[in-house]
């Protein structure tokens, strides 16, 4: 992967390490693998289950009430299609 990509992998549970370029990278993975272990989406090796920051949120120009209401229909829409998901990421590896 590219370092700005694997970069924001890498620091995406501490964004705020990762230089301003990269950083609102880190803060989407950030929220990404919030929603993902929310859903039990992929086996991330634990159980942990990390929020997204408030800087994070508002780095993406959320507010914590916004993002809680945006969450619900992304989370819906996750748990509707993790089988397809799951799916599309095991043959991404192959």
């Amino acid at each position: 992967l590219p370092p700005t990509i694997s970069t924001a992998i890498s620091h995406h549970h501490d964004p705020s390490e990762v230089d301003k370029e990269n950083q609102k990278l880190a803060r989407i993975i950030e929220l990404a693998d919030f929603m993902c272990r929310q859903a039990g989406i992929g086996n991330p090796g634990d159980a942990v289950i990390h929020k997204p920051s408030i800087a994070t949120l508002a780095l993406l120009g959320l507010k914590k009430d916004d993002f809680k209401v945006r969450y619900k229909d992304i989370f819906e829409k996750l748990v509707a299609n993790k089988s397809e998901i799951e799916s599309i990421m095991a043959n991404i590896g192959t």
